[in-house]
Formats: C-alpha cells, sequence, structure tokens
C-alpha cells in the first residue's frame, strides 16, 4: 500500500514539482521443492526453498525543476532519493534543453519533463 502526495506549480518561464510517498508492503512465500519437475529427484534428495514471510516500509521524495532561459533554452535539474530496507539510490539530473521549434515561443511543460538516459526507453 502506498500513500504518494504531489505538488507542482507553473508560470510563463518556469515550473516545477514535489512529490513524497510512504509505502507498506507485507509478503508471505510457502515452501517449494527444490526439484519441482522430477518427482524422482525430489524424492531422492528431499529438499525444499523454506517458506518465509516478511514486511517493510519505504520512502521516496523527488523535487524537479525546469526554466526557459529564451525561446529555444531550458534548463532543468531533478533529484530523486527512495529508501527502503535493502534499497537506497539517489539520482541528481541537471540538464540542458535547445529547442528545434523556430516557429513561436512555448511555455514551459507541466510537470517539467526532463531528459531521460536511452536505457530508460
Amino acid at each position: 500500500m502506498s500513500l504518494p502526495v504531489a505538488y507542482g506549480e507553473r508560470s510563463a518561464r518556469f515550473s516545477y514539482r514535489l512529490r513524497g510517498a510512504v509505502a507498506s508492503s507485507k509478503s508471505n512465500t510457502a515452501a517449494a521443492a527444490y526439484f519441482p519437475t522430477d518427482a524422482a529427484l525430489q524424492a531422492a534428495n528431499n529438499n525444499f526453498y523454506s517458506a518465509g514471510s516478511g514486511n517493510g516500509i519505504s520512502l521516496s521524495l523527488l523535487a524537479e525543476g525546469e526554466y526557459q532561459m529564451d525561446r529555444r533554452w531550458f534548463f532543468g535539474a531533478r533529484a530523486e532519493v527512495d529508501r527502503s530496507v535493502d534499497y537506497a539510490p539517489n539520482r541528481f539530473l541537471v540538464y540542458l534543453r535547445y529547442n528545434l521549434d523556430h516557429t513561436a515561443a512555448k511555455p514551459v511543460n507541466f510537470w517539467p519533463e526532463p531528459v531521460f538516459p536511452t536505457s530508460q526507453f
């Protein structure tokens, strides 16, 4: 179960977003045969993966913003922090973006749209 909260604003040249979330999880796993597709091997070894259960709490924080320096150039930044028992990544991004559209000035997007690594497509 998760409780996310987000807030953001946009003006003519600047937009930002703040997001936080708290999550809780619980899991149960039954014992499982070590050789489930071979009954003879399973009977000879009598090995099983053990049963288990667990629970946990996680936190997530995000802050991002984008500023339009002129009609083609945008500067932005993003910071994201996630925390749980065995997972604690930090991600930080600063970027400069050039808009190839020469026809008219466009307002910044709401929410900011930072660049993403090609590995996330």
